[in-house]
């Protein structure tokens, strides 16, 4: 059942939708124009609580005030874990930046497995100073890496370049992050067809294996010399 939720927002977010699909950003979670940011949430379908934050079925997110809780109409969710800074400040578990990064390699995924990871703090002053918490772990599910495209690389390395220029504060006064952005997606567009048709080529054939390179993509397939 689906409980991971992406909502646009125009508030400073680690995740942008890009041409090429979602991209993540370290960068102080600070929006990248022209990016659309989104917020993530993961849900749980225990029990809600009254100061429980959670997401209904039109994927309106509120907090539960009262304990009238009518869960069988608005089909809500409780929100566990959260990139939404308001809500983490009221409480909500933060989602890491590895389960992020993961996330927007794999955006169809709509399910991740959780656990509750039970811990305790020893003060040093006996087992009545010993405090005890827990957190919830997020379980990545195990998937074929898949190669990434041309424009999605070109995409990834832009964004990088402009967080480098403005957490370096080198953003020229009379270019914006929209101009550096297209210019350093056409310049690695640029780059990788230049080293692809002018980086060496080596056939290899041996035991029936045939390696060869098109558009700078390294293809093995079976020799069909006889």
């Amino acid at each position: 059942m689906k409980n991971i939720h992406l909502l646009k927002t125009e508030k400073p977010t680690g995740i942008f939708q890009s041409n090429s699909g979602l991209q993540f950003s370290i960068r102080d979670k600070v929006r990248v124009y022209p990016l659309i940011g989104f917020h993530t949430y993961i849900t749980s379908d225990k029990e809600i609580k009254i100061g429980n934050w959670c997401i209904d079925k039109h994927n309106a997110v509120y907090k539960q005030e009262t304990d009238k809780i009518f869960t069988e109409f608005t089909n809500s969710k409780k929100i566990i874990l959260t990139t939404d800074e308001d809500l983490i400040a009221d409480g909500v578990q933060a989602i890491d930046d590895g389960f992020l990064e993961w996330f927007v390699k794999n955006p169809s995924c709509e399910s991740v497995e959780t656990k509750v990871v039970d811990f305790e703090v020893d003060m040093g002053l006996g087992d009545e100073c010993i405090e005890h918490g827990s957190y919830y772990k997020i379980i990545i599910p195990k998937e074929e890496p898949k190669q990434e495209t041309l424009e999605e690389a070109s995409e990834r390395y832009a964004t990088k370049q402009v967080d480098i220029s403005m957490r370096e504060d080198t953003l020229e006064f009379s270019k914006s992050g929209k101009e550096l952005y297209q210019e350093s997606k056409i310049d690695f567009i640029e780059g990788a067809k230049w080293q692809a048709e002018n980086m060496p080529i080596h056939i290899i054939d041996v035991e029936n294996i045939y390696v060869h390179i098109e558009n700078g993509v390294i293809i093995v397939e079976k020799n069909k010399k006889k």
